[in-house]
């Protein structure tokens, strides 16, 4: 099923527009999508463009759509895998703005969600602004008091998500996307989770999991990705990656990043292995790793250091959680 109408609304207007869903892969949609997304930049629109050409495994998008004389009008967008979802690119086409499109979109999605067994739903919005509130009806609260909200459809989610379990790491793949955004959404844990997305505490990682494709898949800017998750849930428990750092001429240096969910702390070992290590070449300078950590996180340096990792330098105010604390660099 290509296109699947859910409903016929009336506007405040009196205008009648259909609603529907575009399933994806979807090659019929497929350029009426992604021009009505024209005016994004290249990499802000990679996963639009994988999502309507390919199958991206066992990821599935889903784009809402409202449509007015046979036009689209509006979109939200579902980025789903094992009922996690991520809300994104909600938008009204301007000359229809103020008609109450997207609240209809916006009921016709959840209830759609729902139906479907739906776990949990995140998005971002900026702070008590007039979406924010339109989603707050919808039942999504601010997860770090700012604009980044979700909606738990089953009661206790995420301490039934991430119970202690045995794991198992993986290369990374697009079905990955929203359940990461869950990981990465967590209070708990590692302030610094990933310098090179900007993930610092609670966090949301949709636009950052598009760019990290980006990165991986065309641009070739990492030595590999690895992720980890539970056996019992299916949940993405952790992530490491090795990226290359050209910025420092021709020696080979490395940046190490990883974040891990607190309960799975003791299987961090088995992620590092994991991961493929560049090799050095001949006549080659010694590869430098770095990673980045916290100058209170002694669990994350003891590992450092069990790693063969050695103090190098502290990063005087970089990034600051509140006053005093500082970030160190190894």
């Amino acid at each position: 099923m290509s296109y699947q109408v859910i409903c016929y609304r009336t506007l405040k207007t009196g205008e009648a527009i259909e609603i529907g869903i575009v399933h994806t892969p979807n090659p019929e949609h497929s350029q009426e999508i992604q021009t009505y997304f024209s005016y994004r930049k290249e990499r802000d629109k990679y996963h639009i463009r994988k999502s309507l050409t390919e199958v991206l495994d066992t990821q599935e998008t889903r784009y809402y759509v409202a449509k007015l004389n046979g036009k689209i009008v509006a979109n939200v967008t579902t980025i789903e895998n094992q009922g996690i979802g991520i809300v994104a690119h909600v938008n009204t086409k301007e000359s229809e703005r103020r008609k109450g499109i997207c609240k209809l979109l916006m009921e016709e999605q959840m209830k759609d969600f729902k139906q479907r067994n739906g776990k949990a739903l995140y998005l971002e919005t900026r702070f008590e602004s007039f979406p924010y509130y339109i989603y707050q009806g919808f039942g999504f609260s601010s997860i770090n008091g700012g604009g980044f909200m979700s909606n738990f459809i089953e009661k206790d989610f995420e301490e039934k998500y991430f119970v202690p379990s045995d794991v198992v790491v993986k290369p990374l793949e697009w079905a990955m996307f929203p359940r990461m955004t869950v990981l990465t959404s967590i209070l708990s844990g590692e302030y610094i989770r990933s310098t090179t997305y900007e993930l610092y505490g609670s966090s949301n990682f949709e636009h950052g999991f598009q760019y990290l494709m980006w990165d991986y898949l065309e641009e070739k800017l990492f030595y590999d990705v690895k992720i980890m998750e539970s056996k019992e849930t299916g949940a993405v428990v952790g992530f490491a990656y090795l990226k290359k750092e050209n910025q420092w001429g021709e020696r080979t240096v490395v940046l190490l990043e990883y974040f891990i969910h607190p309960n799975f702390s003791e299987h961090i070992q088995k992620l590092l292995r994991d991961l493929a290590y560049p090799q050095k070449k001949e006549h080659e300078e010694d590869i430098k790793i770095l990673s980045y950590v916290e100058c209170d996180s002694e669990s994350k340096m003891k590992v450092l250091s069990q790693n063969g990792y050695i103090f190098e330098a502290i990063l005087v105010d970089q990034i600051k959680k509140n006053e005093n604390e500082e970030v160190t660099k190894e």
